[in-house]
């Protein structure tokens, strides 16, 4: 889900102080505004792209011809998009409101693009205008429960746009760090100290991240555990720990407990 503001009067002329003029209502709501989607999909000048970051959003989704030929984000091991304020989606519109090759217009067409997008472990963004089978309805509600039904049957995490720009923001701002547990007398040798850090504020910034961690061999059987705040955050596989734990913003949280480890890094796909 996106915010759009009140008003399409054409960018960017006017987007400088319509964009902030929308992040400081919705902060007075006690909103902490993250997407902002275009109206009518602008957004295609960097004034305006500029405009909408100065404001304080901190991704915003547009909608071209182009973006039906190549709307794959964050693709493979690509940790952020090349410009989080011209994100691309795909168009949702009924064969009648709509022409081929640029639109989506039901889920027979869009399954395609869900089997590529696993492939690909990127994230994929749909935009529908307005849903519905009565005067002004763009795509049939038929159609969209359709749609829901076949991104629930893939191995999806079917998230809004805010919830997707803070878990990519955090995972790429995120730093890790093994450390030895030293500093008390009687300290457990085989235990380490597992640091986790994004340097990001916690108010707006609160995603777990997953780490993956091989051990060695002679460990597999043996109780390796990992700990935070005092319950646990690991689960096994084999010689694979899957670590889930909160990043600090500024100190680090401390995930305790566990043999030396070699660490694989952050999990890419969601």
């Amino acid at each position: 889900m996106g915010i759009g503001t009140l008003t399409t009067t054409p960018f960017p002329t006017t987007a400088r102080g319509l964009l902030s003029e929308c992040y400081r209502m919705m902060e007075g709501m006690g909103l902490h505004p993250v997407a902002y989607a275009y109206p009518g999909g602008y957004g295609h000048q960097q004034e305006t792209r500029q405009a909408l970051a100065d404001a304080g959003f901190l991704c915003g989704r547009l909608f071209t011809s182009s973006s039906h030929a190549n709307p794959w984000i964050m693709p493979d091991t690509v940790s952020e998009p090349a410009d989080w304020y011209a994100l691309p989606s795909l168009i949702m519109l009924d064969e009648e409101h709509a022409q081929s090759g640029i639109t989506i217009h039901n889920t027979s067409e869009l399954i395609p693009f869900l089997d590529e997008n696993l492939r690909r472990s990127s994230w994929l963004v749909t935009t529908y205008h307005e849903i519905g089978d009565g005067p002004g309805g763009t795509y049939r509600v038929k159609d969209f429960e359709a749609d829901i039904a076949a991104i629930a049957s893939h191995d999806f995490w079917a998230g809004s746009i805010s919830a997707v720009t803070l878990y990519a923001r955090e995972r790429a701002a995120a730093t890790v760090a093994i450390q030895p547990v030293t500093e008390s007398a009687g300290a457990d040798p085989t235990a380490l100290r597992l640091l986790l850090r994004d340097n990001l504020p916690n108010d707006r910034f609160n995603h777990t991240l997953t780490l993956l961690i091989d051990i060695p061999e002679v460990w597999v059987g043996k109780q390796v555990r990992v700990r935070q705040g005092g319950r646990g955050v690991s689960s096994a596989s084999g010689n694979r720990r899957r670590v889930d734990g909160e990043p600090a913003s500024e100190r680090g949280r401390v995930l305790g407990g566990m043999p030396a480890v070699k660490l694989l890094g952050l999990i890419k796909g969601f």
